[in-house]
């Protein structure tokens, strides 16, 4: 194990590295310490540990279980990712937040219970887990994200307590064998929209007349050809995962933070020039991604928009676009062709980390500010015209 300078956290280990053993006294585990460790099978978390970091276990194939310690309050986006041997997972007491993606791709996990002082649920916590089968959400949690339970194609039944007040869009969708859903009055947004995937819904103990009835009656107007779209149909908030190509129409103004986040068929997007804004992670871990062509009537690109669409090639970024957000392009290894407008005033921090195939590009005279690692590890590249 590689531990930090002051030996409070493990930040990295060796790749073939099969079972971890953390010393008692280590506080964290950094971000991607485990990340791609493929033969990892096993780790021995101490009691002394109080932060998992993002991503910390993500693609560890080969992991079989996991016991995470008291202490610990958030378990981190991405933190078990595509853990795909992963059976058991033991969550303490203490955790109140389940992040983005935390437990996304874990096939194996069957079970899992949730702290009972768990608050959140982040989006896509738990989807594409095949073989989970049932869901019981403690009271205290008054969110649930998008695409929480997306693909859960054994889940059954789901409880929701009454202290849940927003439910996202997709929640439920692909889960062909929910059957039960236990679901309070006041739970809000867009859950029940798509809730099993399918049309044998049955919704026990909810009163006539109640939001989630309405949404689903209000099914078409939200949700078409695999998008989905907010009340006023301006912004694209959500979309299904098994997307291969997307034709947006035009007359939307906004794609939304993650709408199209982890839809890792998606090969193609049509973008109209009504749309003036693209959200953080929009477009994150769209692996089959090639090109990308914006509109000049984008003047806003949220951060991480595209990062890690490692099939992605070559973008035209529009002209009136003056900021190259943070992580913007991180780890796209194949993008070799980027065109920057001269009205760029500012690249910042990671934009294109890991970028490996970029080679040539043109920096405008007038750029303000390029920020920390805008360009690590894009070994070959060599900048033109800068100042």
């Amino acid at each position: 194990l590689l531990y930090s300078e002051d030996a409070s956290a493990v930040i990295n280990a060796k790749s073939d590295i099969q079972t971890a053993v953390i010393p008692f006294g280590i506080v964290s585990i950094a971000e991607e310490a485990f990340t791609d460790h493929y033969s990892l099978t096993s780790a021995e978390i101490p009691a002394s540990v109080q932060r998992i970091g993002a991503r910390a276990f993500r693609n560890c194939h080969a992991l079989v279980s996991a016991v995470i310690p008291e202490g610990v309050t958030v378990i981190e986006a991405e933190t078990f990712k595509g853990c795909d041997s992963l059976q058991s997972v033991q969550l303490p007491d203490s955790v109140t937040v389940i992040g983005q993606d935390a437990f996304s791709g874990c096939s194996k996990l069957r079970e899992l219970v949730l702290p009972e002082h768990l608050r959140e649920i982040g989006s896509y916590a738990f989807s594409d887990c095949a073989q989970l089968t049932s869901v019981s959400i403690p009271a205290g949690v008054t969110a649930v994200g998008t695409g929480a339970s997306l693909n859960c194609r054994s889940l059954a039944a789901v409880s929701i307590p009454p202290g849940v007040k927003s439910i996202g869009i997709l929640a439920f969708q692909g889960c062909p064998h929910l059957k039960c859903v236990n679901a309070p009055s006041s739970a809000a947004a867009g859950g029940a929209e798509k809730i099993s995937g399918g049309n044998r819904v049955i919704q026990h103990g909810l009163p006539s007349g109640n939001v989630w009835k309405d949404l689903l009656a209000n099914q078409r107007n939200r949700f078409t050809e695999g998008i989905v779209y907010n009340d006023d149909r301006t912004t694209v908030v959500g979309a299904q995962k098994e997307l291969q190509s997307v034709c947006i129409p035009e007359g939307i103004t906004r794609i939304a933070e993650n709408a199209f986040s982890h839809c890792e068929q998606l090969r193609d997007v049509t973008i109209p020039n009504s749309v003036t804004e693209i959200g953080k992670n929009a477009f994150k871990c769209c692996i089959s991604l090639k090109n990308v062509i914006l509109p000049d009537s984008i003047v806003n690109i949220g951060e991480g928009a595209f990062r890690q669409c490692s099939s992605l090639r070559s973008v035209k970024l529009p002209i009136n676009l003056t900021v190259i957000s943070k992580e913007m392009f991180s780890e796209c290894v194949n993008l070799s062709a980027i065109e920057i407008p001269d009205g760029i005033m500012s690249i910042e921090d990671g934009a294109f980390r890991h970028c490996f195939c970029l080679k040539t590009l043109t920096i405008p005279n007038n750029i303000g500010n390029i920020g920390k690692d805008a360009f690590s590890s894009c070994t070959d590249l060599f900048l033109k015209d800068m100042f």
